[in-house]
């Protein structure tokens, strides 16, 4: 009879482990399901990032030539304005004597006809 308990016993015990294992080893499923999303994530967070990484590689590229081409342009548009600064101090000294309204040109002819007459 005590060995017929100690079965019974003993039964009830590899039962318990059975079912204690049993939730173990879903709760190791469900651990090793996550294990498998975070690689997922991770692997595409880290190709993300590289993605990243290129492009703002190119942008910085891409952004150097182009204030290279602006910088071109505008030192070509200031050498252009200097050029015509100096044009301008050249025809200035003419523009001196012209009024606006052709008072001085009206005088001149004046004073052109008057001397033929």
């Amino acid at each position: 009879m005590e060995s017929l308990k100690n079965l019974e016993s003993a039964m009830h015990e590899f039962e318990r482990q059975r079912t204690v294992l049993a939730h173990e080893l879903e709760r190791l499923n469900a651990l090793q399901d996550e294990v498998k999303s975070f690689k997922k994530r991770a692997l595409y967070d880290l190709s993300a990032n590289r993605k990243l990484a290129q492009f703002n590689q190119m942008m910085v590229s891409e952004g150097g030539a182009l204030t290279k081409e602006i910088n071109r342009k505008l030192n070509d548009v200031n050498s252009y304005l200097v050029m015509m600064e100096g044009e301008l101090k050249d025809v200035s000294p003419l523009l001196r004597d012209v009024d606006i309204d052709g008072k001085h040109l009206q005088q001149q002819r004046k004073k052109f006809i008057r001397s033929y007459m």
